[in-house]
C-alpha cells in the first residue's frame, strides 16, 4: 500500500515541478522577448537602453533574420509549454504529451537550422541582387550544439513514448 502512496507523490511533486518550470519559462522567455522587441524598435527603458545591432557591413535587411529565430523559438516555447502543462495535468507517458515534446524537439531543430543556414542562404542572394556583400561561411559551436541537443530531444521523446507503452502493458496486467 505504502508503494502506491509513494508513487501518488512522486507523481504530484512531478506535476508541480513541471508547473513551475512551465511558468519560469513562460516569464524568462517573455522578459527575452520583451527586450528583444524593445531593442529592436529602438526603444529605451527609462534610462537604460536596449542596444540592438547586427555585424558591421551586413547587408540591409539581415535583421530580419533575428526576427525569423525569435519566431521560430516562440513556437518551440509554446509547444514546450504545452507538454509541460499536460505533465501538470498528470499525463507523463501519452501520446498527446510526447507529441507536443517531440514538436517542442522538432522546432527548437528549424531554428537550429535556421540560424545556421539562413545566414549563407540571405548573403548568396545579397550578391545575386547586386548588393556588395561578403558571404562568410562561419561554424558556430553554438549552432551545432543546439542541432545535437535537439537530436537527443527526439531520443527522449521516443523514450518516453516506449515508457507509455509500458505502462499500458503494465495496466493491462493488473
Amino acid at each position: 500500500m505504502s508503494n502506491i502512496a509513494e508513487k501518488d507523490a512522486s507523481i504530484g511533486g512531478t506535476a508541480r515541478t513541471a508547473a513551475r518550470l512551465r511558468i519560469g519559462i513562460l516569464f524568462i522567455f517573455g522578459l527575452i522577448l520583451a527586450l528583444y522587441v524593445i531593442g529592436r524598435l529602438g526603444l529605451h527603458l527609462g534610462r537604460a537602453g536596449v542596444l540592438f545591432r547586427t555585424h558591421p557591413g551586413a547587408p540591409p535587411g539581415v535583421a530580419y533574420l533575428g526576427d525569423g529565430i525569435m519566431l521560430l523559438l516562440a513556437i518551440a516555447i509554446y509547444w514546450l509549454s504545452a507538454a509541460l502543462k499536460s505533465v501538470a495535468q498528470g499525463a507523463l507517458f501519452t501520446r498527446r504529451t510526447v507529441r507536443q515534446f517531440r514538436q517542442f524537439a522538432l522546432w527548437l531543430l528549424i531554428m537550429a537550422l535556421y540560424s545556421f543556414a539562413a545566414p549563407l542562404f540571405f548573403g548568396s542572394v545579397g550578391r545575386w541582387l547586386g548588393i556588395p556583400h561578403r558571404v562568410l561561411v562561419a561554424i558556430d559551436v553554438r549552432d551545432l550544439l543546439l542541432i545535437g541537443i535537439t537530436a537527443l530531444l527526439f531520443l527522449l521523446s521516443r523514450l518516453l513514448e516506449r515508457a507509455g507503452e509500458i505502462e499500458q502493458e503494465n495496466r493491462e496486467i493488473v
